[in-house]
């Protein structure tokens, strides 16, 4: 018997024009929100799935791209919470707009570049609220809140800049500029620990801590694994967070002694870029990248702190026969997750297709 099952959601059947899920969040009803790529401009960059009804549904006009010129190429807030989607204390969910591609087509200019608009959304009245231009110029790319669910942390790309956002008000304050390559993804994620303080990659292979009570962002000499670009983060219960970076390491770090550990490559793949902690303490994760051919070969693994024991789980795959795929329905990269209340995993493709995955464990015990 396999450890899990896999049944698969294709968004833009229920979204047209999404060609990517990029980030996700849960509500306390166990609510799914989905944050999507649109360059269809239609504006449609949120999905929201109800595992009590088994329902999918479209969120509506988010953010129309009204600034980006016919000629130009990318398409300015096309994609909403790369990383960057948060519910704050009042229950709204919040996001930082982003564009399809960034500096990396030959008549790019920043000048030109209208910049991520902070966006609010209420999941029990529909109403959007547009908050405008967080950073001129820049996309959001990485988010993360503190533990009250009051501030948004977000890094912005191509510049690097970190700012916080005060919920509900909107305030906006850049912090500073994160050292790194500009033009490249120094950080795909932000996490936060206990006391608020907030940690990401920056550099080469290194890790940044903005501590609020001081308001300074410390760019430490704590050296992660690899290469060191962190591709997913989260905060378990116990207070250590887990990680995992580009080129698939998995490591463990504790904010009090500010050591690192590295876990090792779960299932020898790259991209280890979905970390959630589960219900059961925990740590479910998922590796794999881009794939010749489109079959993708993603794994999920669990991680066991009591037994300090990591667990290929398999692919994922769904064996459904569909519309896509054919007769092989892989995952290829997974980006954004979530884990509900009864231990569900839903897992949001990117770089393919915009499927959303929902994986029910089974008791191999």
């Amino acid at each position: 018997m396999p450890a899990f099952s896999v049944r698969t959601l294709i968004v833009d059947e229920v979204v047209p024009g999404a060609t990517a899920v990029v980030g996700m969040v849960i509500t306390k009803e166990g609510i799914i929100y989905a944050s999507l790529t649109n360059p269809s401009g239609n504006g449609h960059l949120l999905l929201k799935y109800d595992p009590n009804t088994d329902t999918a549904e479209d969120c509506g006009v988010i953010l129309i791209d009204n600034v980006t010129p016919k000629e130009q190429l990318d398409k300015n807030n096309v994609k909403l919470g790369h990383h960057a989607l948060e519910i704050g204390y009042d229950g709204k969910i919040y996001g930082c707009t982003s564009a399809n591609w960034g500096p990396s087509y030959p008549s790019y200019r920043y000048e030109d570049i209208d910049g991520g608009h902070m966006i609010s959304y209420d999941p029990k009245t529909g109403e959007v609220k547009d908050f405008g231009v967080a950073v001129p110029h820049e996309f959001g790319f990485a988010a993360t809140v503190d533990p009250d669910r009051k501030k948004f942390y977000c890094l912005t790309y191509p510049m690097n800049y970190f700012f916080v956002f005060e919920i509900p008000d909107g305030e906006v304050s850049v912090k500073g500029q994160i050292r790194g390559r500009l033009g490249e993804f120094i950080c795909h994620d932000l996490v936060s620990d206990k006391l608020g303080n907030i940690y990401g990659s920056y550099g080469a292979g290194l890790l940044f801590k903005y501590d609020p009570d001081k308001n300074k962002i410390i760019e430490t000499e704590i050296k992660l694994p690899g290469k060191g670009v962190i591709d997913a983060a989260v905060l378990a219960e116990d207070g250590t967070i887990y990680g995992g970076t580009r080129d698939g390491y998995f490591f463990q770090f504790d904010p009090e002694t500010e050591k690192i550990r590295n876990l090792g490559n779960p299932t020898g793949g790259t991209r280890t870029c979905g970390v959630e902690a589960g219900r059961d303490g925990k740590i479910y994760g998922f590796q794999g990248d881009f794939h010749i051919g489109g079959r993708g070969n993603t794994h999920l693994f669990v991680y066991d702190p009591e037994t300090d024991k990591t667990t290929d789980l398999g692919l994922v795959e769904d064996p459904t026969r569909g519309t896509w795929g054919g007769a092989i329905k892989r995952a290829y990269v997974i980006h954004a997750t979530a884990i509900g209340p009864d231990g569900t995993i839903y897992a949001g493709e990117t770089d393919r297709y915009p499927h959303l995955y929902i994986i029910k464990l089974h008791d191999m015990t």
